[in-house]
């Protein structure tokens, strides 16, 4: 099913993929025509939608290419600074926090949104199509809640962001929840979404509760007043791949044997 997807996709110019070299580094990315531009940017609209307009205290943050990132790739200069795509916006994101708490909200809890390109050197698996690609679009929320709130706001985060998943799918209990095992360097708790794809269930998203002792090395979160006690915030993290998205809702909705055109079919897909 998966190369009759990716075949019908290249064909009306839904998607190309790209290769390029950047410091002797094979990078496999795909471009993305009018009806996968569409398709995209409807689900980052929904995306937008559902974790910053519909919800309360959570507000969105940009971060310019980072200039100093070791694992990170470089793409140009800043003046006399090389610029860096990030394997991940969560330190980037973070460093907002004490802003958005003194300037913003001055309690808990609060999440802070940001979307952006990242970059990956592990090896791509070109077999699972845009699942895998070495320049993404991440999706993240992070959400700051009071210690005490934790469990609360997990179980909350995580039925809000499946329930999402399932409410644009053809075949919602195609997405489900699975417990991943405990990293106890990085998280104490993490559930991802999995959707059915054709080489079996695999993640569309995570939603983490980091350790205190992890995101404390950044210096970034200090104690905050909750009522007459200060504490150090709990923090849950969310965060989906966009290509990753548009790959399940394309395979959610393939179906062979339809009397519509190829084109038709496509048009249909991506005003998802």
């Amino acid at each position: 099913m998966l190369e009759k997807i990716a075949k019908l996709c290249t064909k009306h110019g839904f998607v190309f993929p790209v290769e390029s070299r950047v410091n002797g580094s094979l990078l496999t990315c795909y471009d993305f025509g009018p009806m996968g531009a569409a398709f995209s940017s409807n689900i980052l609209k929904e995306w937008w939608d559902s974790v910053v307009l519909n919800k309360p205290s959570i507000y969105p943050v940009i971060n310019t290419a980072q200039t100093s990132c070791p694992d990170s790739v470089p793409i140009g200069m800043d003046k006399e600074n090389p610029l860096f795509l990030p394997p991940s916006l969560a330190k980037g994101t973070l460093l907002w926090y004490p802003y958005v708490f003194s300037e913003m909200n001055h309690r808990l809890p609060l999440g802070i949104v940001q979307c952006g390109k990242c970059f990956t050197r592990e090896n791509i698996d070109q077999s699972k199509f845009i699942y895998q690609s070495s320049v993404f679009t991440q999706l993240l929320l992070q959400y700051f809640v009071s210690p005490k709130d934790t469990n609360k706001w997990f179980g909350y985060w995580v039925q809000e962001r499946l329930n999402w998943w399932r409410t644009f799918s053809k075949y919602p209990p195609n997405f489900i929840t699975a417990d991943e095992e405990e990293n106890e360097d990085l998280h104490q708790q993490q559930i991802c979404i999995k959707f059915a794809f054709p080489w079996g269930l695999d993640n569309v998203e995570t939603i983490t509760v980091k350790r205190v002792e992890t995101i404390g090395e950044l210096d970034t979160l200090s104690q905050v007043t909750t009522g007459k006690k200060s504490v150090v915030p709990q923090l849950i993290e969310s965060s989906t791949i966009l290509e990753q998205a548009m790959l399940a809702y394309l395979v959610d909705s393939y179906e062979e044997g339809v009397k519509n055109s190829d084109t038709k079919e496509m048009k249909k897909v991506s005003s998802i």
